[in-house]
């Protein structure tokens, strides 16, 4: 983990405020508000080991977007939505009728980082 390497606007570790899930990402991870470093530790702490891995994977997609840029094919935006869809529907359709599984968001996440 190289901490220093995140992108503007992101803190892995004080002094500052650590970047929490719940201040980027809706809905919100309950109970509690786990930080960026505990969820791509594996400890979002859902309760649903699916969705706590999606979330490793969008927060690292979101620190992938940057500044710098690392990951040129998603917005900040694009990652968002993939977790707001899927944790309110359990899925998420990037397209008309298709229909990702965590572990298929999962995939596609791994493709686009470096």
């Amino acid at each position: 983990q190289n901490f220093s390497a995140w992108p503007a606007g992101y803190n892995a570790q004080p002094p500052g405020q650590v970047s929490r899930f719940n201040a980027f990402f809706t809905p919100n991870i309950n109970p509690g508000n786990p930080t960026f470093v505990a969820v791509l530790q594996g400890n979002a702490g859902t309760g649903n080991a699916a969705k706590d891995q999606v979330a490793q994977y969008v927060v690292a997609a979101l620190l992938n977007v940057g500044p710098p840029v690392l990951t040129p094919v998603l917005s900040a935006a694009a990652v968002k939505d993939i977790w707001s869809e899927f944790a309110t529907n359990g899925s998420f359709s990037p397209s008309a009728g298709a229909s990702w599984s965590a572990a298929e968001i999962i995939a596609y996440l791994q493709t686009t980082m470096q």
